[in-house]
């Protein structure tokens, strides 16, 4: 069961995020194109390109080749790396809690013909809705520069099942998260989540590992990078 301090972080997400309309902070922290850091499209572009480089470092490494049918990218704010798998995925569909950070993924892909994008609207607090139309029915999961942002590690942990729920067997997922390497910059946090959302979720990399293991996931490498604190873990289920 969750304490109240946990929902109280979850509903907290929801109110930072959705503030994306007005604020321009949130706007660059959620990847806008062509603001704050991305106002260099180049730079807003590459986001794309280096999960899709990622991704074929997992095609390369697996044991079968996996079926591009569906996608789903659990936080895909700005829509960078939809547009990028576009070409790979004939159908991709994007969970998020912010309805404008929706609008700009369909800003990004809606001329892009044979192609179908789903914006899908969750509420932080009830993630494990998604499951209601989702169960087993895509090819890949994503979610890359969202986990350190989760109100707790009980949260993510929650997210890992629902990722796994959601893929048919052998479908493939990409996961990314902040790890805890003792800089207090990033331990997992317990409060104040507005100031500190920014790196408030983090784990140990053998305790993520061994709890997406549990799940059930099958972890074929782990990728990081030094400089930022990310590991992306590349799975199949």
């Amino acid at each position: 069961m969750r304490s109240i301090i946990s929902r109280n972080h979850e509903k907290a997400a929801g109110k930072l995020w959705n503030e994306s309309k007005e604020s321009e902070f949130i706007q660059d922290q959620a990847h806008w194109r062509g603001i704050g850091r991305w106002e260099n499209d180049e730079n807003w572009i590459n986001i794309g390109k280096s999960r899709q480089e990622m991704y074929q470092k997992l095609e390369q490494i697996l044991p079968f080749k996996p079926n591009k049918n569906t996608m789903v990218e659990w936080g895909p704010g700005g829509g960078s790396n939809i547009l990028a798998f576009s070409n790979e995925f004939k159908e991709i569909v994007g969970v998020d809690i912010s309805s404008e950070t929706l609008k700009q993924c369909i800003n990004q892909v809606k001329s892009i013909e044979n192609f179908k994008f789903i914006p899908e609207l969750i509420e932080a607090d009830q993630p494990e809705l998604i499951r209601e139309n989702y169960i087993g029915y895509f090819d890949f999961f994503l979610s890359t520069a969202v986990y350190q942002h989760f109100p707790s590690k009980q949260y993510a942990k929650k997210i890992n099942q629902i990722a796994y729920d959601l893929l048919k067997d052998n479908g493939t997922a990409i996961i990314q998260i902040r790890y805890d390497d003792n800089n207090w910059r990033y331990h997992s946090k317990l409060f104040g989540y507005r100031k500190k959302f920014i790196a408030f979720t983090s784990f140990g990399i053998s305790e993520f590992n061994k709890n997406l293991e549990k799940i059930g996931f099958v972890v074929e490498s782990i990728i990081l990078k030094s400089n930022t604190n990310y590991a992306y873990f590349l799975l199949r289920k």
